[in-house]
């Protein structure tokens, strides 16, 4: 599955750096049916102006003022991914756009093919809103083997308009 998102932040006064976590497992309490981590490579950054450069998490004696702006860096952590990027933002709005290829994102078990996925993460200091999320098949998949569900906020919307 390849991801890509793009994130509007409206800053107000300077601010310097962002960060994100990806889980590698889904929440084993809602019983998804998967246990297998997700594999998740191939990070992408960018803004307007740039894509950014991927650098390797420092340790240590390092702070954020080690990391340049338009750097940015991937730590795997025990079931989740933590992404920090850094930039420079006074009193204006930037939108990132984030990709990635998560490898093995298709659980198969005996009857189903199931793509469980958690577009919108749960560790956001700010809530998250007019979020749209379009998933596309290389191939149409048969109306009749095709069924999509939402979990989240009350009056959220979830179509399938084509079998694509």
């Amino acid at each position: 599955m390849d991801v890509t998102e793009a994130r509007t932040y409206d800053f107000n006064g300077s601010f310097s750096y962002a960060y994100q976590y990806l889980y590698t497992q889904p929440k084993q309490e809602s019983k998804p049916g998967r246990t297998e981590a997700y594999q998740i490579e191939n990070f992408k950054l960018c803004d307007a102006e740039q894509c950014y450069l991927k650098v390797e998490p420092l340790f240590g004696a390092a702070t954020d003022f080690t990391y340049s702006a338009g750097n940015f860096y991937v730590q795997p952590q025990s079931n989740q991914y933590y992404l920090k990027w850094f930039y420079k933002a006074l009193d204006e709005s930037k939108i990132f756009t984030l990709s990635y290829t998560v490898t093995n994102a298709i659980t198969q078990h005996t009857d189903v093919d199931e793509l469980y996925w958690q577009f919108i993460g749960d560790k956001w200091d700010l809530s998250q809103g007019n979020v749209d999320v379009v998933l596309t098949w290389d191939k149409p998949v048969p109306d009749d083997q095709i069924q999509a569900w939402l979990h989240g906020q009350t009056g959220g919307v979830v179509a399938i308009p084509t079998n694509q």
